[in-house]
């Protein structure tokens, strides 16, 4: 288990990913965890946990969020939609966080 320190959190990155989805989108989770639940590529890649993520984006963990490798594996299948309780879809998260990451330089799109 890795420690979290959160001097250095973001507190307005949820807001920017939710005003860029064009809904508020990631404030009504409450981290069930019925997306992770039947998601596809949890499956097949252990670490991938779109609870977690929106749960990071809350917490204002930008940096960590936007350098991770994990926002690069939804399939956007939206098999998360299908059963989230308050109709939240993953998908137009991971895409959004991809477009971020570019747009902030997280990852190279030259290669």
């Amino acid at each position: 288990m890795k420690t979290v320190f959160l001097e250095n959190a973001d507190p307005s990155f949820k807001h920017e990913v939710a005003s860029k989805i064009g809904l508020e989108e990631i404030k009504p989770c409450y981290t069930c965890g019925s997306c992770t639940g039947v998601c596809p590529v949890r499956e097949i890649i252990e670490d991938f946990d779109p609870r977690r993520l929106i749960h990071m984006i809350v917490l204002g963990m930008r940096k960590e969020v936007l350098s991770s490798d994990l926002i690069w594996f939804c399939c956007f299948c939206n098999s998360c939609y299908s059963v989230c309780p308050q109709g939240i879809k993953f998908s137009r998260i991971a895409r959004e966080l991809q477009r971020m990451a570019l747009d902030e330089g997280f990852v190279n799109d030259k290669f």
